[in-house]
């Protein structure tokens, strides 16, 4: 996997710091900007994109897998290509020296999960 490393810490409009810029292998952008964690600690990042398949884990390295969490091993609720954010925040509790799970992207799960679950937030055909 590619990352980008951004020079001089570059602020986006957001005034968000931004060191590093992690990518699939599909060579999408992931929904974690930040520095590297700690060594034995891995981020939980998807891609940011409308639908995905797979989390990803960036490691203390810069290393970008697909991650092995997978319905299976997290009991986690799930709904076409969408998991549950509640689920996921439940496997990670009490596990924040393993993973740490950015705001970005607990939010991209809240919102796809919404979307999917709720069909009053999907366009109806006329």
């Amino acid at each position: 996997m590619e990352v980008i490393v951004v020079k001089d810490n570059i602020k986006n409009s957001m005034d968000i710091d931004i060191d590093n810029i992690f990518l699939s292998e599909r060579k999408i952008p992931l929904s974690y900007f930040g520095g590297l964690p700690e060594k034995g600690q891995k981020i939980i990042a998807v891609e940011l994109y409308a639908k995905w398949y797979s989390f990803y884990e960036i490691d203390h390295n810069g290393n970008v897998e697909k991650s092995p969490l997978a319905i299976d091993t997290m009991n986690i609720g799930f709904l076409d290509h969408t998991w549950n954010p509640q689920d996921l925040i439940n496997f990670v509790d009490g596990k924040e020296d393993d993973y740490y799970l950015p705001e970005l992207t607990i939010e991209l799960l809240i919102g796809r999960w919404e979307m999917e679950s709720k069909e009053n937030y999907i366009p109806q055909e006329v």
